[in-house]
């Protein structure tokens, strides 16, 4: 059976992340594993006393669970919140990571020092961060994907677990041909650089449904688009022009243990996107 872990510390996103985290969940047949990290510096007797709250406010989220068919446990640990999740989601043998996005400003990176930027940027395991008000079903996930670099394990990942249905996702694969990449060196005009993508639009989206299909995934829908300016903007303005609900990217996982940069897509799309955003490490 697959299991799900939800990061809870009783605050306003957290109770969006578990929301969503059980509506998943019961979709996916899942069990649903609840996580609270009590500080570590706390003296024994507070951090006990803190455990007990924690049980007691989670018995909601128990009993929403079991009306909705979902196993549903807490588990507490002490110490660093980032450390503590990742040991609970290995020891729960946890398919997928939710949190609840924090608010950030406009002058800060998203996640920086948080507990779910420490979270991604060491995760083993699939993390899907929480930014919408209500739980709903995914009914526009965007999965991106670089054509000459293809990752087709986030989508496969997304879908495996439930977390985007086949008949709802689009695969978007950004593309810099080599004329395109000669244009922008000569500073040619954004219509230019369209033109040369047009002249091998077909052929690049037969290789999109030729990768698709190598990996088990035919007949997904697929979209094929210039990289006018970067990959992050390309990702960002395709959810954007899409109406997407969720954003499913790749990461590459450079450290176990340590912050490690996400990789500049993957990061500034955290940064920008006001959607859930579903981050899968490499292997």
């Amino acid at each position: 059976m697959r299991r799900f872990l939800v990061g809870v510390d009783f605050s306003e996103r957290s109770s969006r992340a578990e929301d969503q985290a059980l509506l998943l969940a019961a979709r996916a047949g899942a069990e649903l594993a609840a996580a609270h990290v009590i500080d570590g510096d706390l003296p024994a007797r507070i951090a006990e006393a803190a455990a007990d709250e924690a049980r007691v406010r989670s018995a909601g989220l128990v009993e929403r669970g079991r009306a909705a068919g979902v196993a549903c446990r807490l588990t507490t640990a002490r110490g660093e919140a980032h450390v503590e999740l990742h040991n609970i989601a290995r020891g729960v043998g946890a398919d997928l990571i939710v949190l609840g996005a924090h608010r950030t400003s406009p002058e800060r990176n998203a996640f920086v020092g948080t507990t779910a930027d420490r979270i991604l940027r060491t995760a083993r395991h699939p993390v899907l961060v929480i930014r919408s008000g209500s739980a709903h079903q995914y009914q526009a996930p965007l999965a991106a994907i670089d054509l000459f670099a293809p990752d087709v394990q986030p989508l496969a990942t997304a879908l495996e677990l439930g977390i985007a249905s086949a008949d709802k996702v689009t695969a978007a694969f950004g593309v810099e041909t080599e004329a395109m990449r000669r244009l922008k060196t000569q500073a040619a005009s954004l219509e230019a650089i369209s033109r040369a993508f047009a002249e091998d639009e077909a052929a690049l989206r037969a290789e999109a449904e030729g990768i698709l299909a190598a990996a088990g995934l035919a007949g997904t829908r697929i979209l094929v688009k210039p990289l006018l300016f970067n990959a992050a903007d390309f990702v960002v303005g395709t959810a954007v022009e899409l109406g997407a609900d969720l954003l499913v990217l790749g990461a590459r996982r450079k450290g176990a243990e340590h912050r490690q940069p996400l990789g500049s897509v993957s990061e500034t799309a955290l940064r920008r996107a006001k959607i859930d955003v579903m981050v899968v490490p490499s292997a």
